[in-house]
């Protein structure tokens, strides 16, 4: 595999992974109904039976089953190829996380924690 960082010495644009607010019309429509949001912190936009996104942050998610296990995060990522969501499983009574991958759509990234 080619790693453009071996030969320039630097990441890419590629490389580059970086944290940005979730700024899409749904979840600006339910910050204008729900004011019980606070700035920063949007819901998900999405559901997924059996689960509950609970907002940290303008791009993380808590993901807790119903019964309220919490079982990871969903972090909202932006890269040059575009809108990238992370899934991370908690592990270790809640000390350390693993990751499940990145996909393209929120939905599927809560998929992985069925």
């Amino acid at each position: 595999m080619f790693d453009a960082r071996a030969e320039t010495g630097s990441p890419t644009e590629e490389d580059t992974v970086t944290t940005a607010p979730l700024r899409t019309p749904l979840t600006a429509a339910v910050a204008s109904v729900d004011p019980s949001y606070p700035p920063g912190r949007r819901p998900l936009g999405i559901t997924v039976p059996g689960l509950a996104f609970v907002p940290v942050s303008e791009s993380l998610w808590r993901v807790s089953s119903t019964n309220g296990d919490v079982l990871g995060h969903i972090e909202r990522r932006v890269a040059a190829s575009g809108e990238r969501f992370a899934a991370r499983l908690l592990i270790g009574g809640g000390t350390r996380s693993m990751p499940l991958g990145e996909f393209w759509s929120a939905h599927d990234a809560a998929e992985c924690f069925h």
